[in-house]
């Protein structure tokens, strides 16, 4: 071989390293699509797997200046309905919590708007897909509701037969959230269900709680975050909005559900779908994208498949 003739071969064997070095470099760092975290062991019974529920807001609170909905749709119109269910339930979730502020029982326009939300949902979800009512505070003020209006309301706007809300012996759930209290006699057609401390028969503790993935109540119940907006007090002693929980692309949501999973939770709860002011949400958004939602969907289908995995086959006959 001459001299230029093994110059040129050189030159391909060293060609061809970069190549290669390159691609695999482009490889390790392209990965746009998040990828699903599963746990080694399933710590559920064999078969079995917890309910999802997410909080969903049908008027989003405001208050993190860098993120917003995609796409952006102003008020609860039936396109931004179907578009939610649709991804609500292409996401795996059992359900939704529809947080209400108390206010909506005196509004006809919110009320017509929880009917048609009731009727789209009934229609499109799939079967046991399921809604349970939220009563929240408007601007962490506390409120009380009149069980007895309650009932009203829901009985002269033909909610009782409601197929999709979640009942307790015929009667509807209605879950009250942290500074909602019940006032009044209780009314037969709800089962009003205080969301309180750790150990109650449902919580909503803070992000900070501390032991707040202990599941509570028969239902076996925790929240989970995706992350956390708030007021944080720096070393130099001011008071300003900033990350108590990192969202870290939507994995922070993903290591909440498997704490959840590792203490065998049954109803899991995220909050939220869309509380933009709290810093929670999943939706697309313009801070993380499709992130948490993808996230969301492969660890929920991560769980059924393990569920499906460890599920005792019936003897043979």
């Amino acid at each position: 071989m001459t001299i230029q003739a093994l110059r040129r071969q050189c030159f391909r064997w060293s060609l061809g390293g970069v190549i290669l070095a390159c691609l695999a470099a482009v490889g390790s760092g392209c990965r746009s699509t998040p990828r699903a975290s599963s746990a080694s062991v399933w710590s559920y019974p064999p078969g079995v797997c917890p309910r999802f529920y997410a909080q969903y807001l049908p008027y989003p609170r405001r208050g993190l200046p860098v993120a917003q909905p995609m796409p952006a749709t102003p008020g609860w119109t039936d396109p931004r309905i179907e578009r939610d269910l649709a991804r609500l339930t292409d996401a795996g979730l059992d359900g939704i919590l529809l947080t209400l502020q108390p206010d909506v029982l005196a509004d006809p326009v919110q009320t017509e708007r929880v009917q048609r939300f009731l009727a789209l949902a009934a229609d499109r979800a799939p079967s046991g897909w399921e809604v349970i009512l939220m009563l929240v505070t408007p601007a962490d003020t506390p409120i009380e509701v009149d069980r007895n209006a309650l009932g009203r309301w829901l009985t002269t706007q033909g909610l009782l037969e409601h197929p999709i809300l979640r009942r307790r012996s015929g009667r509807i759930v209605v879950l009250l959230a942290p500074g909602v209290h019940a006032a009044g006699a209780p009314h037969p057609a709800v089962a009003a269900i205080a969301c309180g401390a750790l150990g109650s028969e449902w919580s909503w503790p803070a992000p900070a709680a501390s032991e707040r993935f202990a599941p509570t109540g028969p239902d076996r119940q925790v929240v989970v975050y995706g992350g956390s907006w708030t007021d944080i007090v720096g070393p130099d002693g001011v008071t300003a909005p900033g990350w108590a929980l990192e969202r870290r692309q939507g994995r922070t949501l993903q290591d909440e559900l498997q704490r959840a999973f590792d203490a065998q939770a049954m109803t899991i709860c995220i909050a939220s779908w869309n509380d933009y002011s709290a810093g929670s949400f999943v939706e697309p958004n313009s801070l993380d994208g499709m992130n948490p939602l993808r996230r969301l969907t492969g660890t929920l289908r991560a769980a059924r498949n393990h569920a499906a995995a460890t599920a005792v086959a019936p003897a043979a006959p």
